[in-house]
Order: C-alpha cells, then structure tokens, then sequence
C-alpha cells in the first residue's frame, strides 16, 4: 500500500506526514523523520499509541477542523489536511483556509478562566486569547490568524458550549 501524505500544523508549525497503514500498525515519517507507531487503544477521544519503543496516552478533541490534542497535561492545536489539497489552497489564495475563519469557536464545552484581549486589539497567528478550563485543564486557545478582534462573545467566569462562537475576527 503507498503511503498517505498529509500536511499537519501543530500549534502553527507545519509538517510533512507520510503514512503507511497495516491493520494497528503505521509507518509514518514526519519531516523525514521515520517512526513505527502501533495502536494500542483508541476511541473518538482518547487513544494511546506506541511510538517506537515509548508508550504515549493522548487525549483529543475536534472542534471543526481543528484537533486539540492534550499529551502529559499540555495542550496543542492541530489540523490535518490533504497534501494536494493544501497545495492547492495555497496556489489559489495563499493561505490555507483553516486561518481565514472569521470566527474562533470553542473546541470543548467549558468555563473561561481568561479573557487576554479586547475589541478591537490585533492579535498575531499563535497569539494566546482565552483560557478555557475543561475536564479540570486549562487549555490556551490560540488565534488561528493575524487579525483585529471585532466581537468577544464570552466573559470570564461564564461557560460555553462545544463549538459555540468565542471570537469574531474583521475580515
């Protein structure tokens, strides 16, 4: 079977992936980097895999297109995309359309801990601007673009809901 090639970004960094896939088992090589990775447990939010010779046990939640995926307490912002279509988003605009949203949603339900910014501030891609606590963590959720805030439709101490609008970007 020919390998699968993706382009992921994690926590805005992005990576070439290849994968390979054999019933539990994927050879997967990122940035040229080769692993084995076996699957020894996996549900929709929960799996844990064999890394070469390490164990690791994440936990993960989609919102969109958007993975946050908690390892060891630390939370990371993810997307997976198709190579030939990332390519091609890239050739037509430039950018790929998962940081032209104009809307931040929530990833999980929760309560906000933290507002970071106000209407109207400019924020850079990466930038922190909420903290949300969720399954007793407190998650950074990260602006997916460089942009200028128009809405904040959350307030410290109130709770939200899986994908309920947070932020509203202008254009």
């Amino acid at each position: 079977m020919a390998a699968e090639r993706f382009v992921t970004s994690v926590d805005n960094k992005k990576f070439d992936l290849r994968v390979e896939n054999t019933a539990n088992h994927y050879n997967t090589i990122i940035d040229g980097q080769r692993y084995s990775v076996e699957v020894l447990k996996q549900d929709s939010a929960h799996c844990v895999l064999k890394i070469d010779e390490d164990i690791a046990e994440f936990f993960i939640n989609k919102s969109g297109e958007i993975y946050n995926v908690t390892l060891e307490n630390k939370v990371a912002s993810s997307t997976v995309m198709d190579h030939r279509i990332y390519e091609r988003q890239q050739k037509s605009s430039g950018v790929p359309s998962d940081t032209q949203s104009k809307q931040l949603l929530s990833p999980m339900p929760g309560l906000i801990v933290d507002v970071l910014f106000k209407t109207d501030d400019e924020v850079e891609q990466g930038d922190s601007l909420l903290i949300l606590e969720a399954m007793k963590m407190e998650n950074v959720i990260k602006s997916p673009r460089k942009a200028r805030i128009k809405n904040i439709f959350v307030e410290k101490n109130k709770s939200v809901e899986k994908d309920q609008i947070l932020i509203e970007f202008f254009d």
